[in-house]
């Protein structure tokens, strides 16, 4: 749409505006409570759907979060795992 502002390209990022695998589409899911992401996890499971999580990658060093396990969950269900940043400044 004309009134969406489209941030300018990052030297190390691409932008992508459209999914290129037919009959696919994206969309995002912010992450942070471990259980909340299981439920929409749980969604996914019970819709056939297996889609990419881009997490962030110092909820690894929180011992007490647990992201390390969660995370290896989400491979273990057929998920995919991508890096969305290591600590996801604002």
């Amino acid at each position: 749409p004309r009134h969406v502002r489209i941030p300018r390209k990052q030297k190390t990022g691409t932008l992508v505006f459209r999914c290129k695998r037919p009959n696919s589409f994206a969309f995002g899911v912010d992450d942070g409570d471990p259980e909340l992401a299981r439920e929409v996890m749980k969604i996914f499971e019970d819709e056939g759907i297996q889609v990419t999580f881009f997490v962030v990658g110092k909820g690894l060093e929180d011992k007490y979060a647990n992201f390390t396990a969660f995370y290896k969950e989400m491979l273990q269900r057929g998920h995919q795992v991508a890096l969305h940043s290591y600590s996801h400044p604002k």
